[in-house]
């Protein structure tokens, strides 16, 4: 028979998985829409905010109005891409040179008065990717749902409200992730604790330890994550604060 302290336990295991499970079921529908961020796009670029960048300006190729009609052209400015995706002007400068110097991504003014407008050049993307995962470069058809995923490779789920909470796209990037680990344990019935080696985020969403030690110190500062050590040798754990997270979205 169990004694009272292991079903005490129990209790509280479930007590703080029915917590956070009413606190995600709050916080999810303030998210609003995400963006499928491509991590694969992370290692073709060298820049997590690059990959960003491609990431929407692939969505757009695809889904965007009158693409088709204006051969590839559409066009962004520079308060629309920050309000997409988080990425300031600064940012935004970068990740276009990066994508210009692989000849993944041109750019144009058009129109009078004359307005910027970007274009993917998708059988370059198609070919770099292509060698990327040894796969043979064919005339890439973009309007093949399956291929392209193949070809993209695993999207996860960026949302860029969490960038403006957490202080920028990287903690935006890393809440993201953790938020859906949450959200996966408390299914399971388990705690809230996340734990991911720095091995571990780089490969699901492409941050270099650098970088994740930034925005784990954003989003710490900001209230939004707490930290831990368990086991031996300690393993680092993670857990966000619900709580927090939920006053900052209801701002």
């Amino acid at each position: 028979m169990r004694d009272r302290r292991s079903a005490a336990s129990d209790s509280e295991d479930e007590w703080e998985s029915t917590k956070h499970d009413k606190g995600l079921a709050i916080i999810w529908p303030l998210l609003g829409r995400h963006i499928a961020f491509h991590r694969r796009l992370v290692e073709l670029t060298a820049s997590a905010k690059a990959a960003l960048l491609l990431s929407q300006t692939i969505y757009w190729t695809r889904h965007g109005r009158d693409i088709a009609r204006n051969g590839g052209w559409f066009h962004k400015t520079t308060e629309q891409w920050e309000m997409e995706t988080g990425l300031s002007a600064k940012e935004q400068g970068t990740a276009r040179e990066v994508l210009r110097e692989l000849a993944i991504v041109k750019e144009q003014r058009i129109g009078i008065p004359a307005k910027l407008h970007f274009r993917l050049c998708v059988d370059q993307l198609g070919a770099l990717l292509s060698d990327r995962i040894g796969k043979a470069s064919a005339g890439m058809d973009w309007a093949d749902g399956a291929a392209v995923a193949q070809l993209l490779g695993p999207a996860i789920a960026y949302h860029r409200a969490l960038a403006g909470i957490g202080g920028g796209v990287h903690a935006g990037l890393l809440l993201s992730r953790a938020l859906y680990l949450t959200r996966l344990q408390t299914k399971r019935q388990l705690d809230g604790w996340v734990c991911r080696s720095a091995t571990q985020w780089t490969e699901e969403i492409g941050l270099t330890r650098r970088e994740q030690e930034t925005a784990r110190r954003d989003l710490a500062c900001a209230g939004l994550w707490e930290e831990a050590l368990t086991g031996i040798p300690p393993r680092l754990i993670v857990r966000i604060r619900l709580d927090c997270l939920l006053r900052s979205e209801e701002r």
